[in-house]
């Protein structure tokens, strides 16, 4: 049997028999294998240009949270000064570019690039605040989400507490990135829109997307260009299975 094919099967089988490995074109035409930045039993991350490298991958679904074009600037906020701007935010082209992804697909803050957004899909909510009294926290108290090609027309709203110094993953817990949304948030959405598959993250920042498919047992995929991120989502999920 070729190594090319002896290489590719020793990976599907580290990944439970999921196809999720990245190729290339060599200069000869040949496919070989990209190496990932981590990879175990259930998840897989690359470094790199998300628009490179998710056309050769292969997934069922994406759940992600991509830059919104709204230039934020982490360092307005007390937590966030440690955090640089984040990559591709000067311009909502990224988000466009994967709202018109053909595959399945639920893409937190749409409503910042809702004019590039194709026709249907439906939107959720997700209540940041839950109570009056935390109407004071820092940061905008709610959040759209779109979701489209998932076969459902439910909406969601999903009342999980999350800003300021308020983390819902775990109290007191530093954030590893400037806009990480809450394992929590990642699950249900997972969870109700994907019931089964594997799930691509194709702007992984932190990790939240890839720790909750790991939490539920799930196959995911990620991709993230930015490597300091790499290595703070590689730390999350090397802990074991979280309990929220």
């Amino acid at each position: 049997m070729p190594r090319l094919r002896l290489a590719l099967l020793h990976l599907e089988r580290n990944l439970g028999g999921h196809n999720i490995h990245r190729t290339e074109e060599t200069p000869m035409g040949k496919e070989r294998i990209v190496s990932p930045y981590y990879s175990d039993d259930a998840v897989t991350i690359y470094h790199g240009d998300c628009r490179e490298i998710l056309p050769t991958l292969t997934f069922d679904a994406i759940v992600t949270d991509p830059p919104y074009g709204i230039s934020y600037d982490p360092g307005m906020h007390p937590n966030g000064l440690e955090f640089e701007p984040i990559v591709g935010d000067g311009s909502n082209d990224l988000g466009a570019w994967i709202a018109n992804h053909e595959a399945p697909r639920v893409i937190c803050g749409a409503d910042n690039f809702a004019h590039r957004l194709p026709p249907g899909g439906i939107w959720s909510v997700w209540d940041k605040r839950v109570s009056l009294a935390a109407d004071r926290m820092l940061g905008s108290p709610f959040e759209l989400i779109w979701a489209v090609g998932h076969g459902s027309r439910k909406k969601h709203i999903y009342r999980i507490q999350h800003g300021g110094a308020v983390n819902a993953d775990k109290a007191n817990q530093r954030r590893v990135h400037p806009t990480q949304k809450p394992v929590t948030l990642m699950k249900r959405l997972i969870e109700d829109h994907f019931p089964t598959g594997v799930i691509a993250d194709p702007f992984l920042g932190g990790g939240s997307t890839l720790r909750a498919a790991k939490d539920l047992g799930r196959h995911a995929v990620g991709i993230e260009i930015e490597e300091r991120y790499c290595e703070a989502a590689v730390a999350r999920l090397g802990q074991g299975v979280l309990a929220l």
